[in-house]
């Protein structure tokens, strides 16, 4: 292990004797995903305590253009070769 985590992959196939042979393996991916729902409660219950003169309340206008900006910069981010283009969403 390296750190708590392991480096095994989730999936991996062999071959036996002419046949594909498909393995799962438990993997810290399945952890982290068991732990997804603690964290976004976790979240939750900090935004909860930020008090609302720090919040801002956009427009649906406003919103598509944040999103715009972000995924431009995703983008921008992924053609220089810092940002990982498989987590950009088709």
């Amino acid at each position: 292990t390296d750190g708590g985590k392991t480096s095994r992959p989730l999936f991996r196939q062999s071959s036996i004797k002419n046949t594909t042979l498909s393995v799962f393996c438990i993997s810290d991916d399945i952890t982290a995903a068991i732990q997804l729902p603690k964290s976004f409660a976790m979240i939750n219950r900090l935004e909860a305590q930020i008090p609302g003169k720090y919040k801002m309340n956009l427009s649906a206008e406003d919103k598509l253009k944040y999103q715009k900006m972000l995924r431009d910069g995703r983008m921008d981010l992924t053609k220089r070769g810092i940002y990982d283009a498989g987590m950009i969403p088709d």
